[in-house]
């Protein structure tokens, strides 16, 4: 079990292997790798899907009138980021890579049919 977001999901409702299985192919559809000190997306992005941090840490932040960075939370490995993508077209605060981090990108569709597969997993994410 080393997917990140299993070992997280697992603490909240017991998973199946199905279960495992279905959360290591969403982990796997779509990375990307993003180096230290770089955004993974940008305030004022258009939405595209939930960033599931594999590995690394990462913030998410708002940048403030006067350059600076008001940092409102750390992302570490198994963290779902940017839920506002399921309800807002565009992004309301930047997620900044502080370490090299991979990514998965979850589109808010494969996400649905993700929980309508397994009622544990829709138990467990809630």
């Amino acid at each position: 079990m080393s997917n990140p977001l299993v070992r997280r999901l697992a603490h909240y409702a017991p998973l199946t292997r199905e279960d495992e299985r279905l959360l290591d192919d969403v982990s796997r559809e779509r990375t990307r790798r993003v180096g230290p000190r770089e955004d993974v997306s940008r305030e004022g992005d258009r939405t595209r899907g939930l960033n599931l941090l594999l590995d690394g840490w990462a913030m998410r932040y708002k940048s403030l009138e006067d350059g600076r960075r008001q940092i409102l939370s750390f992302a570490l490995p198994g963290d779902l980021c940017e839920q506002q993508a399921l309800l807002l077209a565009r992004a309301d605060h930047s997620l900044g890579a502080i370490t090299a981090v991979t990514v998965a990108e979850i589109a808010p569709a494969r996400l649905a049919e993700l929980l309508r597969a397994s009622p544990r997993l829709a138990q467990a994410f809630a």
